[in-house]
């Protein structure tokens, strides 16, 4: 060669730096089953810009593929090939699509990278829907929605949901639902969602939108269960004097009739229940907990305000002995709202959401003769907790039962962990109240005898001493 048919010295050298990048350092055939009869061609794979053929196992290939097998029955056979090989060529699929989707089906995840982008995420799923290989590509695909889910700062959560509804992945499903409904703000409509999925996702973003719905009215009940107790003791029934039973006139002394102003009396009204109820409201408006027209625009927010609210400090060196200990009950609330909200599945649940869409609504639960994948609290039926028959009329057992009439029938229908609340505190007040008129009769025979008393505790005295 002579001088002149020299290439010049800068494109020597852009040439030698270009063939030493990784990218040219791919075989043209890429071996994933050692005695594979099939071989896959692909216009490029990792950035190559040629033809690829990935050997594979045709018995791999249609065993986990619908796909892949019709593709296998009409491939042509090169005999001249050793061995005989099917050529399947998939010129429109992506290259790294395929090779993703060939180490799956072939159980080579050691050829798999342990983080993948949700953009080729969405063409891996997309692949395995067409190809017809859910299940095998599915098994691949858990590492992939781990790193997205707790490493990525902002993930397209809708677009993952949608890829893991696909893969039938109950787990990932879950979690990207619950994501969903509490980070993205409420009110939005059907038309803020975009969907690939056809008549399949516009279901499934109906069922979001209730979800979130559904979620906020449960943050609701989980507020009237904190502010029940503050509201019973502002309540006038609750309202007593110092020492006195609420509805009892104080005696001479204490601002009774003795000539005492009225003034003077409201004074000696007890102030330390309704004081701590009062300082309760103020933090959980202050903490933009109460009333809900303070709320964030996210579930989520509400929920971590929740969780993180102060219990305020209470003044409870004044309490008498009619104090109900406010301050006890909103601690027993609160703490009964931080479990449950812990415990709800804020998403939606795979196997239950199958099920509603099969059977029209319900859980599924093992009454219904299935279990869920994914581990969740589910609605509570009361009906089969039906207390016992009552024990004959007359027996002591019986008079402290309260009656048919009192006591509220147990529900039917499954319940909420809220409503489940309600329900036994309603059954509860009711056996308290029919409890107390049987202390009350007791108290009024034992007073003929021994000139009666105040009270439960009077009662019983009043009968020792009759």
């Amino acid at each position: 060669m002579s001088v002149d048919e020299r290439p010049p010295k800068r494109k020597r050298q852009d040439s030698e730096m270009h063939l030493s990048t990784p990218t040219i350092e791919v075989d043209s055939e890429i071996e994933l089953a050692a005695d594979g009869d099939a071989l896959v061609v692909v216009n490029g794979i990792a950035g190559v810009p040629q033809q690829v053929g990935i050997r594979c196992s045709s018995y791999a290939l249609g065993t986990h593929s619908t796909g892949f097998k019709q593709l296998l029955a009409a491939a042509t056979v090169v005999h001249t090939a050793d061995p005989p090989t099917k050529t399947l060529p998939l010129p429109d699929d992506d290259g790294n699509t395929i090779y993703l989707l060939c180490c799956a089906l072939h159980l080579r995840h050691d050829k798999l990278p342990a983080r993948l982008p949700p953009d080729a995420l969405t063409r891996y799923v997309a692949a395995a829907a067409r190809y017809d290989c859910i299940v095998a590509a599915g098994r691949a695909a858990s590492p992939w929605f781990d790193h997205l889910y707790h490493r990525v700062p902002h993930p397209p959560v809708y677009q993952l949901l949608e890829a893991a509804y696909l893969l039938d992945d109950p787990v990932y499903f879950a979690r990207f639902t619950t994501r969903w409904v509490l980070e993205t703000p409420s009110g939005r409509r059907l038309h803020d969602l975009s969907s690939s999925l056809g008549s399949a996702g516009q279901r499934l973003a109906l069922e979001l939108l209730a979800r979130q719905r559904e979620a906020i009215h449960s943050l609701k009940v989980d507020l009237d269960l904190l502010i029940d107790p503050l509201a019973d003791v502002l309540a006038d029934e609750s309202h007593h004097y110092i020492d006195c039973e609420p509805g009892e006139e104080p005696q001479d002394g204490n601002g009774g009739d003795d000539g005492v102003e009225e003034d003077d009396r409201a004074r000696d009204t007890c102030p330390v229940d309704r004081d701590n109820a009062r300082l309760c409201l103020s933090a959980l408006r202050n903490a933009n907990l109460w009333p809900a027209t303070r709320w964030p625009s996210t579930p989520g927010a509400i929920v971590e305000k929740s969780l993180a609210f102060p219990l305020p400090e209470w003044d409870v060196r004044e309490q008498c002995l009619w104090c109900v200990a406010v301050e006890a009950k909103f601690s027993q609330a609160l703490a009964l709202v931080r479990t449950m909200q812990r415990e709800r599945l804020w998403g939606i649940c795979l196997d239950c959401y199958h099920r509603k869409a099969a059977e029209g609504g319900g859980v599924n639960s093992s009454s219904s003769g299935g279990e869920c994948r994914f581990e969740h609290v589910k609605a509570v039926d009361l009906s089969v907790a039906v207390p016992p028959a009552p024990p004959p009329s007359g027996s002591a057992l019986a008079l402290a039962l309260p009656s048919s009439a009192a006591r509220p029938a147990p529900p039917k229908t499954p319940l909420s962990a809220a409503q489940a609340v309600s329900f036994l505190d309603s059954f509860r007040a009711a056996t308290k109240k029919e409890g107390g008129d049987g202390n009350g009769q007791g108290q009024g025979q034992g007073g003929s005898g021994g000139g009666g008393g105040g009270g439960g505790s009077g009662g019983g005295q009043a009968s020792a001493g009759g």
